[in-house]
């Protein structure tokens, strides 16, 4: 914990999908990991933020924050496909993998929940959130272990992630 900014806004905003946003932490602890490379997952998912933020400036709700993180477009090929370079992070889709953080072929990691605020929710200490892909497509480990017979190893901890609906969720509340 070398490095811990703290960034404030009043009129601004704040997305993240596993990139540093300050150089000097960027440069002290992830001094292997290039920004630069575009075709890196949490590059091409910056760059996908940055752009929606900028296209919708002034109109961002709850709704359109949840569509965000539902998003299937890939920066880096132009293309829309669920894969590791979309928001929504499907990276058991994708042959490649994430060699970035050692991940194989096919992989069974990428979002499994989606959370939204807004400045009314903050101010009442709430947030929206979702279990499982926020598309709203379920991950079912049988048929994935099933297709992926290399990741077998991986079978008693392997869940069926099923997706459930965005929810509002409220500080201090009980169940």
């Amino acid at each position: 914990m070398k490095n811990t900014p703290a960034w404030y806004s009043k009129d601004g905003y704040f997305v993240s999908s596993n990139f540093a946003r300050d150089p000097q932490l960027m440069k002290t602890e992830t001094p292997d990991f290039d920004s630069s490379d575009l075709s890196h997952s949490e590059n091409a998912r910056h760059v996908t933020w940055e752009k929606k933020m900028a296209e919708s400036k002034g109109r961002i709700d709850i709704e359109m924050a949840e569509q965000f993180l539902a998003d299937h477009d890939d920066s880096f090929t132009g293309k829309n496909g669920a894969d590791e370079r979309s928001l929504c992070g499907h990276v058991e889709t994708v042959k490649r993998g994430v060699p970035e953080w050692s991940w194989a072929p096919f992989y069974p990691g990428g979002a499994v929940t989606g959370k939204v605020t807004d400045s009314d929710l903050a101010g009442k200490m709430s947030l929206a959130g979702h279990a499982g892909h926020p598309c709203g497509e379920d991950f079912l480990a049988a048929p994935f272990l099933a297709a992926h017979p290399e990741y077998t190893y991986l079978k008693p901890i392997l869940k069926d992630m099923k997706s459930g609906p965005w929810t509002t969720f409220a500080s201090g509340e009980h169940q």
